[in-house]
C-alpha cells in the first residue's frame, strides 16, 4: 500500500510528466503497478557478487592486454575478412 505522501508525490510526478491530471483512482493503480514491476525487476547486488565482477573485469582487461602485446611484438596485426558476395547480394 502506499503512503498519502508517496501517492501524492507519484501524483504530482505523473502530472508533470505527462501534463494529464487522472482520477485518484487510477493514479493509485498506476502507482501500485509500478511498484510491483519494480519489486520483481530489482535486486540489490551482493558485495561478493561485484567483488566477483571487477576480478573478471581487471582479469580480462589484463589478458587483452597481454594479447595486443605479443601481437605487437611478433609485428602481426589482426586482418579483416571481407564477406564474399552471396547471390541474394
Amino acid at each position: 500500500m502506499l503512503t498519502k505522501h508517496a501517492f501524492e508525490e507519484y501524483k504530482e510526478i505523473h502530472r508533470q510528466e505527462t501534463g494529464k491530471v487522472l482520477p485518484d483512482d487510477v493514479l493509485a493503480d498506476e502507482a501500485i503497478n509500478l511498484l510491483t514491476l519494480f519489486s520483481f525487476v530489482y535486486r540489490p547486488i551482493k558485495k561478493a557478487w561485484l567483488q566477483e565482477y571487477g576480478q573478471r573485469t581487471r582479469d580480462n582487461s589484463n589478458m587483452a592486454k597481454r594479447k595486443t602485446k605479443v601481437a605487437s611484438q611478433n609485428g602481426s596485426q589482426p586482418k579483416s575478412e571481407k564477406r564474399k558476395p552471396t547471390k541474394t547480394d
